[in-house]
Formats: structure tokens, sequence, C-alpha cells
């Protein structure tokens, strides 16, 4: 019938270790608690479970450039998950403190408000910026920078569910031909939403999960679920609007205290 989710028993929590129950406040789905909870006790519990947690959690790399994974780089997602500003903050993190010649490309010419944005960042950092209305026009403005370090492509926000526009981002990313590929995710979404996201935007090899708005949320849980369903690593998260602030590298231990609710974000 409509409206109904699942008919699986619900799991006791008694079945799942005292350690372990602080997730499902978090909202991390029972049957990943429970899991946890099994694989944590074969581990005979030799370590506080946090720290446990934390290195279940797969990351992208230990700093900023091994996080972004190459010199060209590729961010995807659905819309109003704040792509864009996400992208200025590491155009930021790399070109002030890492020193890197950065170029930005922007295809997201749908929204002419996001062009503009990214524009003024561009201005502002002092880092030239590139807009293309079409796959083919990648390559020549990769031609034009060619002593670049580092290239950051913003595509439009799609909705996953348009298959035309699908379309167009599986030539852009044959064009681009990315050394990585983050999927932008807002952490304050539904799981089941997330889920749908994650396996449609599979049309394209996906390098790693960037979550956003943590600051926008108090429950973590999804997150857990989304990377236990999926053998991808975190790469950032973004925790507020201010550039370049206000994004950090993924660290396992990191997200383990917000599922825990050990630390929460600062100023929330």
């Amino acid at each position: 019938d409509e409206g109904v989710v699942s008919s699986a028993p619900l799991i006791p929590v008694e079945d799942i270790d005292p350690e372990v129950v602080p997730l499902l406040r978090g909202d991390v789905d029972r049957q990943t608690a429970l899991e946890v909870s099994e694989e944590y006790r074969k581990m005979g519990k030799a370590m506080p479970f946090r720290d446990w947690l934390a290195n279940q959690i797969p990351v992208m790399g230990s700093n900023s450039s091994e996080s972004l994974g190459g010199k060209r780089v590729l961010f995807v997602g659905p819309t109003g998950v704040g792509k864009t500003t996400t992208i200025a903050k590491l155009a930021a993190m790399q070109s002030l403190w890492e020193g890197k010649r950065v170029v930005l490309i922007t295809a997201d010419t749908y929204r002419i408000a996001a062009v503009e944005q990214l524009r003024t960042y561009a201005k502002i950092l002092g880092i030239p910026i590139e807009i293309i209305f079409s796959h083919e026009e990648v390559k020549t403005a990769m031609k034009k920078h060619s002593e670049a370090d580092l290239f950051l492509l913003d595509t439009a926000g799609r909705s996953h569910q348009d298959g035309k526009r699908m379309d167009e981002l599986r030539e852009l990313y044959e064009a681009f031909s990315p050394d990585a590929v983050h999927l932008v995710l807002a952490s304050n979404i539904k799981y089941r939403d997330m889920l749908d996201v994650v396996d449609r935007m599979g049309i394209i090899p996906l390098s790693a999960l960037l979550f956003t708005k943590l600051d926008e949320t108090s429950t973590y849980g999804p997150i857990l679920n989304i990377l236990r369903d999926f053998d991808l690593p975190v790469s950032f998260f973004t925790v507020g609007q201010n550039v370049p602030n206000d994004i950090e590298v993924a660290r396992g231990d990191r997200l383990a205290d917000f599922l825990l609710g050990v630390k929460p974000i600062e100023g929330r």
C-alpha cells in the first residue's frame, strides 16, 4: 500500500550493543546499526567503539590535495546542495594556502546566478574562470590554461531523474577525462533521497562523496548508511557558508564524533 515504507520486523534495541545504540539516535538505520554491532563484537571490542568506528569510515586522503584526487576534478550533484560554494572554498584553499595555479570551469549555464557567483569568487581570488556551454569546449578551456596545476569543473545541478541532463553529464565527463569525480550531497536530506541520488549518478564513475551542510542538521546517520551501501570514501565536509573557511578534509574520527553526538558543530 502507498505510504508503507517496509514490512521488515523492527530490530530490538537490546540486540545492539550499548556502545552502538547512540547511532540510532542519529538516524542510523537499525539494520546498519545491528551490522555495525556484530562487526564490533567480532573484533572483540579490543578498542573503544568510537575509535573502532572511526577506522571503519573510508576517507579520500589526509590533506586537501590528496582528497581532491588529482589535477582534473569534476563535481556533480543534485540542485540545492551548495556545490558552487563548495568549489569556491576548495579553489580558495588550493590557491591561497597551497599556492597552486587553479582554474575554475563552469558548465552551469542553466543558472545565471551560479555563473555570476563563481565569477565573483574567481575575481576575488585572482584566478581565471572559463564558462563553457557544451562539452566540446572543455578541451579548449584546458588548452588555454595549460600551465595550470588544478582544474575544478562545476556542473549544472541536475535532477537525477532528468534523462537528458544525465546524458549531458556523461558527455562532459568523457570530454574532461577527470582524475576524480566528487558527488556532492547535502547531509540534511533523507537517507532514501541520498540513496536514489548516488544510485542514479552512478552513470559515471564516482571517486568520492562530499557532504555539505553539516551545520544544518543534528543527525548524521544517513551519511554512515550511505557509506556502508556504496564502496566510496568521503572527501570533504562543509560546515557553513564562509569562503574559504567552513570546509574540512574528511576524517573518520570527526565523523565518528558527529555520529555519536560527542562534538557538535561549533556555533550551532
